[in-house]
């Protein structure tokens, strides 16, 4: 079956990056030679091709190269403290003791540790118990 113009389409770039088989490639040329409308576009994408070959990248603007290089010293710098083992457990373990302090700040109230915690694990469960669980002390 002879190849149509519609179906060189795909073939002719396929062709320019040396893509296409010894067949694809012959029954292609026989289409090339006796089409002119194929031809055009075979030389149109060629000369594309070669555009981007020939395009030089522009160098980035010192202003630019400024801002990238402060960007990625600041990066550096955020997670820096995450490479000393040291620094990274004291941090956590201040969390945790914040929020354990928090957490135990509402059964210190009644003095009755048992229902402190018993509220608390209905809090958690989403049942409402009648305690104030908010972090702001309440206006004097």
């Amino acid at each position: 079956m002879a190849m149509t113009c519609h179906d060189t389409g795909p073939l002719l770039s396929a062709a320019l990056d040396g893509e296409l088989s010894e067949q694809e490639q012959g029954e292609l040329d026989a289409h090339l030679s006796t089409c002119e409308a194929c031809q055009e576009k075979q030389r149109a994408l060629g000369a594309v091709r070669e555009g981007f070959r020939q395009a030089a990248p522009k160098p980035a603007s010192p202003a630019f190269t400024r801002q990238l290089d402060a960007a990625v010293a600041s990066a550096g710098q955020r997670r820096r403290w995450l490479r000393r083992p040291t620094t990274a457990l004291v941090s956590l373990a201040v969390a945790a003791t914040l929020l354990a302090l928090l957490w135990l700040r509402p059964m210190a109230d009644t003095g009755d540790d048992m229902a402190g915690a018993e509220c608390g694990m209905e809090f958690l469960a989403g049942a409402q118990c009648g305690r104030d669980w908010s972090l702001v002390p309440p206006r004097q």
